[in-house]
């Protein structure tokens, strides 16, 4: 189904005036114009090219040929960028030569009020096409349909702010970030006055590109300018983790906290930092652990000196293993501390228990993983029995989640998962249909 097209009425009456009064007697301009006028816009082109050959410094020949590719660019469907490219350069030209002149054509003068008109008519095409009204359901994919016409309007008024910031919305909704990222940071080297929320956009997008140093550099300006923004402060101190830079993310959100210890917003978020960092150990400590129990599981089968070295191997790699357990739980002791006290300061939502469902269920693992190691069967059973008490406090602070936010399926999921470890095979069935898994 085609969509209507929306004539830049402007443009038709100052092209039209132009037409009918423009007196010149050569042949080739009137052919130029008569073209135009009849939509012979191929035409009118090769008129428009052939003038220009036989008179490179007359600028009426690059005036109609603006004219021509502006009105053939109207008159498509999704019209080709290249068409305002080589409209801009002809208007660009004519331009250029008649300021040379002492008595430059009349023309000339409306070709900046026939650049507006156009780009108006782009910018409104991308703007109503991006919107769920009866143009949006005319294409299939209105959004990229939006997103050229903002291309366009962009090339034939490159100093749009405006333009450029619609072009970065749109960009984003279509899921194009680095497209998005590109405009929105052209709109914040243009715009008149800019705010934190501006920065922190191209940050996501640069986020959402895997542009991870651009995202940060443009967190660190955030900052700079605008250091009582506390969002800027907590997306940095993300990044920074993202970019593997855990001692600054932690460092960044514990100056909030030092300054605001009663914001449980801040604590919360410097609980989520060092956790972020706990992981990385806990990731290393069951690397260990199951290569631990590979070389157990082979030293059974070996004797003499091929024991003896997995002997050697394996005190060595528990060693290791347990100077990790011991920083992993002196962090995540650190970070239940922020997260209670969080808690405490009245940031007591879903975000906040969930935090704390996923610390207690991995400490849980953490304990399972030695109870698969040790051969100590009375051993075993104590692991086993701190295991489940963890696993308990987790399900305890999944419900509340659940609770404050019962529509979000990820804490469900995490609620099924526990159920199913703690043997509760209805409360396990119940959770995971409010998940969405059956």
């Amino acid at each position: 189904m085609m969509s209507k097209k929306i004539t830049p009425f402007l443009l038709v009456i100052l092209i039209g005036g132009l037409i009918a009064s423009c007196t010149t007697t050569n042949p080739l301009v009137k052919k130029e114009k008569s073209n135009i006028k009849n939509k012979n816009y191929t035409s009118a082109l090769n008129a428009a090219n052939t003038y220009i050959q036989q008179n490179p410094g007359d600028p009426l020949g690059y005036y109609y040929k603006g004219v021509a590719l502006s009105q053939k660019a109207d008159s498509e469907q999704n019209p080709d960028t290249t068409l305002f490219k080589q409209m801009d350069q002809a208007f660009t030209k004519a331009t250029q030569i008649a300021d040379t002149m002492s008595k430059p054509p009349k023309q000339i003068k409306t070709i900046g009020s026939m650049r507006t008109s156009i780009w108006r008519t782009q910018h409104n095409l991308g703007v109503k096409y991006a919107k769920h009204d009866s143009l949006h359901k005319t294409v299939s994919n209105p959004l990229a349909v939006s997103m050229s016409h903002l291309r366009n309007a962009t090339i034939i008024q490159p100093d749009s702010a405006l333009s450029w910031n619609v072009l970065a919305q749109v960009s984003g909704m279509n899921q194009d970030y680095k497209r998005a990222a590109q405009a929105q940071k052209k709109y914040l080297s243009m715009a008149d006055s800019v705010g934190a929320k501006d920065y922190l956009i191209l940050a996501q997008y640069y986020e959402r590109s895997n542009q991870t140093q651009n995202a940060i550099n443009t967190l660190q300006q955030a900052h700079q300018k605008f250091p009582q923004n506390t969002q800027a402060v907590e997306m940095l101190a993300d990044a920074y983790s993202n970019a593997g830079e855990s001692d600054k993310s932690i460092s960044l959100v514990k100056k909030l906290v030092n300054e605001n210890p009663s914001n449980g917003r801040y604590r919360l978020s410097l609980g989520t930092q060092i956790y972020q960092a706990a992981l990385k150990l806990q990731h290393q400590y069951s690397k260990n652990m199951n290569q631990l129990i590979s070389l157990q599981s082979k030293q059974r089968n070996a004797s003499g000196s091929q024991a003896d070295q997995i002997k050697q191997q394996m005190n060595k790699l528990e060693s290791q293993t347990a100077k990790i357990k011991s920083q992993l739980d002196s962090q995540t002791a650190k970070a239940l501390k922020q997260v209670n006290a969080a808690i405490k300061n009245g940031k007591n939502n879903a975000q906040a228990y969930n935090t704390l469902g996923v610390i207690y269920q991995n400490k849980a693992s953490v304990v399972l993983k030695q109870r698969n190691f040790t051969l100590d069967n009375q051993k075993a059973a104590k692991l086993d029995k701190q295991a489940n008490q963890f696993l308990r406090k987790a399900r305890d602070n999944y419900l509340k989640a659940a609770q404050k936010d019962p529509n979000n399926k990820k804490y469900w999921r995490s609620l099924y998962q526990i159920y199913t470890a703690l043997g509760n095979t209805k409360k396990a069935n119940m959770a995971k249909k409010k998940a969405g898994m059956q």
